[in-house]
């Protein structure tokens, strides 16, 4: 009964702040919102073949063969019939604001590689919340388990970083799945989000990226290497977008300049505003089930991601 009041009351707090909230990260013009009315949702662009990959506004080979990139994965879920309370969280993270794309996103994952094996955080019954995520294929990862693989879409984003940088976020994660101190899927954190969200919105809209992945500046802020990863989260509580923004944190210099000269900071960040960070770029958009189909196809476009498996 306790369970369900907080989750009722988590709930009810996005819904309240929710008919305001737009993604931060990005510009917002007059514009912006003519077109959005008439963009198309990816969803209705995908290929016979069931999935897109990024041919337009991609990197340059210089910015490829100069730079690591860490990668985000991006679902726009839809669930079997029977849904649990962390589904329910997971439709209220949504309900905060949707991608630029038209696609409300509710569940986010990272990765410092583009198989199949994505890093996430999610209510489970297993004592670590930080779990391999499997699109394809059923896994023992209860969350994805539950979600529809023929209905269910994935969008893949690539954030481009210096070599420490990657190094970095590799460490943090291998730590958060090896478990050693169990991370816990925090419901109270969907509650503050709101708030976290309403203040920045204005800061953030008009930043404009710079390429951080080789700053040699000196700065209280200035990203070092990471010895000990246990020394660096400062909690284990979050929710899925909160941990990815958390080790984008305390891994890229460009994530944590956008943060510290915003006042925005990593809690509040949603998986729709995480498809906005400045810099980064979408490589393809598939359904769960055709997802190591598009994976390969994609690699066949950009041969020079093929030694991120």
């Amino acid at each position: 009964m306790k369970r369900f009041i907080v989750l009722a009351f988590a709930l009810l707090t996005v819904l309240f702040f929710s008919s305001c909230s737009t993604p931060r990260y990005v510009q917002k013009t007059e514009s912006d919102a003519k077109n959005s009315k008439s963009s198309v949702s990816p969803r209705n662009t995908l290929s016979d073949d069931n999935f897109s990959i990024n041919t337009t506004d991609f990197f340059d080979n210089e910015t490829i063969e100069s730079h690591k990139f860490i990668f985000l994965r991006l679902y726009d879920v839809r669930y079997v019939p029977i849904r649990s309370a962390s589904e329910i969280l997971n439709v209220a993270i949504g309900i905060l604001g949707a991608a630029p794309n038209g696609i409300t996103y509710d569940h986010a994952a990272i990765s410092y590689k583009l198989s199949d094996d994505f890093i996430g955080l999610t209510s489970n019954p297993l004592k670590n919340a930080i779990q391999i995520e499997k699109a394809q294929q059923k896994d023992k990862n209860s969350f994805m388990n539950r979600n529809d693989r023929q209905k269910s879409l994935c969008t893949v984003i690539a954030i481009p970083c210096s070599l420490l940088e990657y190094e970095n976020c590799k460490t943090l994660l291998d730590y958060a799945l090896k478990g050693e101190k169990y991370f816990v899927y925090d419901i109270f954190e969907i509650a503050a989000m709101p708030a976290a969200n309403k203040g920045n919105k204005e800061k953030l809209k008009n930043y404009q990226y710079e390429d951080f992945s080789s700053y040699k500046g000196d700065t209280q802020t200035l990203i070092c290497a990471i010895d000990d990863p246990a020394k660096v989260f400062e909690s284990y509580n979050y929710v899925c977008s909160t941990f990815c923004s958390f080790v984008l944190y305390n891994s890229l210099q460009s994530f944590r300049n956008i943060c510290d000269q915003t006042g925005a900071g990593p809690q509040g960040v949603t998986p729709s505003e995480l498809f906005c960070l400045p810099g980064a770029k979408v490589l393809f958009h598939s359904f769960y089930a055709d997802y190591d189909k598009t994976l390969q196809a994609f690699l066949k476009k950009y041969p020079q991601f093929s030694l991120y498996l």
